[in-house]
């Protein structure tokens, strides 16, 4: 077969395909695989492809999807667009002034900047045709041209046409509905020459992998051609840019100084390349040195748990404190995005979720109330369909917050599939930003209710449960260190069974010896011997923390966890607040945000720090309420003991109705050791059904 005849394969009627009607998106989904795998030689010369180490660690390469992509350049680019406008001259191109320029640091196969590039592509035409099209013909660098046949809306045009757009989130793309917009957009469309200049004035991107800038540009620039037929095309301009200004190669965290105070001979060809160190100012000349150097907008998918070597951490440690501080890369790109915005800057990501009620994650929540946060939209645990990862997508405005600033929010149900983001159809909410400086630990609460309940209750409880409780996980040991007797005087009986609100079921024991490497961990065998309360580490499907008390010697597993209440408090007061709806749903609402688990976990942090009653037992009215807890629980206590032992149908069912009963006061006595009004009591109500 002739090389004539080989062409002629990929060209309808001869190819079963019609590559003509795809869309340049589509190269993103086949080459993102394609990037994340590497061929080697082995020993025997035979290729292999294997995933390349640092994507094997990060889990793999995931395609963002389309709506996901959407939204975020809305909510900047689209933002920023609204207040825009483009200059007309009669002898060149027209032109932004200043242009509006976007960025991907980490722009992988490109999905994010051709999203923001038709946004822009769109929203010129818009332009064009509302603002006196007859104009623009006439110039000399006509920026439209009338189309002989109707332009009829696209899929992107379709999914932009008010599928993820209101008022409050969205701006200048053609809207559905639109009567003046969308005739005249039938009629005109952009110039090859005007696609060009918008791509090349407003689309940045950077890459480590050599690959994917490659694959970035081509996707960019079979955008610039999308829809062009003319057999003269190529006769009469350049068709295609140079985007060699545009999208680069380099490590976007790593600047130059990496090499400082190191010896360039310890570094091989290879880990040179490998580190590929990227000076940003003088890469982007035309972006940095300006009377407002830096991008007006930041967006993208930033590598997750990415592998880096020894020297990189330590680079990347020290120039980026919050990565200092998680060791997760992903928070070094949302430092590193923050920097090299304007100063009134947009930056948008989709990242893990696990830092809005994460113990460890104070410092990027703290970093986040820094700028004001335009929108937090907490995703289904799906999103990347063969990753299992909780995700979020948050947008931000590189300024300071005002003291009124709101935030708009939505947590997506864990199972639901979304094909779009339109907040003018979902329940979102108005959150008071500076209200997470008030909960513990800045925690972000994304229910409005939950988020005032909790912020009141921290605003007003001065106790903590540190200051009534010790608690100390159980025992991770081995399990060849379990006997089915008791073997010597230090042997002991392992837990095994589990732990319900106000129940302690054991099952018959193993035994353990408590011995020098059990003390290792807990070095008092307080944590296992007389009355103490027992704590499950999950929370069970009820979506409630779990507590029960005990008397017995028995050595804890780790999944449990030993409280021990501070006289003059006792252990069934303590027990009654852990078991609580109220305490529950506090629990719930700071921590369990972040995740999509069934079972969300219970941590020793969250739960010293919680709010806890001031009791003054000197005071008759603290202690008459104290000693009522304490009776309470009690009943508690005897009633679930006697329910299991209950052999007629008949006595469970009313020894069930007298623990719900109890129960029920217990939970009302905790709203009034918290003070909580009946509007609070409604809320903790109605987030327990």
């Amino acid at each position: 077969m002739c090389i004539r005849d080989s062409f002629k394969t990929l060209y309808y009627p001869d190819s079963p395909y019609e590559f003509s009607v795809l869309p340049a998106e589509i190269l993103g989904h086949v080459y993102e695989q394609f990037l994340g795998k590497v061929i080697t030689l082995t020993a025997a010369h035979r290729a292999k492809i294997e995933e390349k180490p640092q994507v094997k660690k990060a889990g793999g390469v995931y395609y963002t999807p389309a709506y996901i992509v959407d939204y975020i350049v809305e909510n900047t680019v689209g933002k920023l667009l609204a207040s825009r406008t483009v200059k007309h001259f009669k002898t060149r191109p027209p032109r932004m002034d200043p242009p509006l320029t976007v960025c991907d640091p980490a722009c992988g196969s490109g999905s994010f900047l051709l999203g923001a590039y038709q946004h822009l592509l769109d929203w010129h035409l818009n332009y064009y045709t509302k603002n006196n099209p007859d104009q623009w013909l006439k110039t000399k660098n006509p920026p439209i041209t009338q189309t002989t046949t109707p332009r009829h809306l696209d899929r992107r045009d379709a999914e932009q046409s008010g599928a993820s757009r209101s008022g409050e989130t969205c701006s200048n793309s053609i809207a559905k509905g639109d009567s003046d917009s969308i005739p005249k957009a039938q009629s005109y469309k952009l110039t090859v020459a005007e696609r060009k200049r918008i791509l090349l004035d407003h689309i940045y991107g950077v890459d480590i992998d050599p690959q994917a800038v490659e694959v970035t540009k081509l996707s960019l620039l079979l955008k610039v051609l999308e829809g062009e037929k003319s057999q003269t095309l190529f006769a009469t301009q350049r068709a295609l840019p140079d985007l060699a200004n545009n999208i680069k190669c380099g490590n976007s965290l790593i600047a130059p100084d990496f090499y400082q105070n190191q010896q360039m001979l310890m570094f091989d060809e290879e880990q040179t390349l490998k580190i590929n160190a990227f000076d940003w100012k003088t890469e982007f000349p035309q972006i940095f040195n300006t009377k407002n150097p830096g991008f007006d907008t930041v967006i993208g998918n930033p590598p997750y748990g990415a592998a880096l070597t020894p020297d990189e951490v330590s680079y990347v440690s020290a120039h980026y404190d919050l990565f200092a501080s998680l060791r997760d890369v992903y928070v070094a790109f949302i430092q590193q995005a923050h920097t090299l915005l304007t100063s009134q800057g947009r930056f948008g990501y989709i990242i893990p979720s696990a830092w809005l009620g994460g113990p460890r994650y104070l410092p990027l929540r703290k970093y986040f109330l820094t700028h004001t946060i335009a929108s937090i939209i907490q995703l289904p645990f799906d999103v990347f369909s063969d990753a299992y990862i909780d995700t979020l997508i948050i947008t931000t405005c590189k300024l300071p917050p005002t003291p009124e600033h709101t935030v708009l929010a939505y947590d997506y149900p864990k199972r639901e599939r979304i094909i779009s983001i339109n907040p003018q159809t979902l329940s979102t909410s108005h959150l008071e930003q500076s209200q997470w400086c008030t909960v513990d630990d800045c925690k972000f609460v994304l229910n409005p209710a939950m988020l005032q309940l909790v912020s009141c209750l921290f605003k007003h409880k001065s106790s903590k449960f540190s200051d009534v409780i010790e608690i100390k996980r159980g025992v991770l040991f081995a399990k060849d260190m379990l006997t089915p007797d008791k073997t010597s005087d230090i042997s002991h009986p392992y837990f095994q069974g589990d732990i319900y609100r106000y129940q302690t079921n054991f099952i018959a024991p193993s035994w353990v010896e408590y011995g020098p490497k059990m003390r290792e961990y807990p070095k008092e065998f307080k944590w296992f011997e007389g009355p103490r309360l027992l704590l499950r580490r999950l929370v069970n499907r009820r979506q409630r923390l779990m507590a029960s008390f005990t008397p017995e010697t028995v050595i804890t597993n780790k999944n449990l966890y030993t409280v021990l209440s501070i006289p003059p408090i006792r252990h069934e007061c303590v027990l009654g607040i852990l078991n609580s709806k109220l305490i529950s749903r506090l629990y719930l609402a700071m921590v369990s945000q972040s995740t999509k688990d069934d079972f969300p976990q219970v941590t020793i942090r969250d739960i010293r720090n919680l709010p806890f009653p001031t009791f003054n037992l000197s005071n008759p009215t603290d202690k008459s309420r104290h000693d009522k807890m304490v009776s309470l629980v009690q009943t508690m206590l005897d009633l679930n003991k006697v329910l299991q032992t209950a052999k007629t149908p008949d006595e469970k069912t009313a020894l069930q109705r007298q623990i719900t009963a109890t129960d029920n006061q217990i939970d009302q006595l905790v709203y009034e050791l918290y003070d909580l009004t009946e509007e609070e009591i409604k809320i903790v109500e109605a987030a327990t059904r």
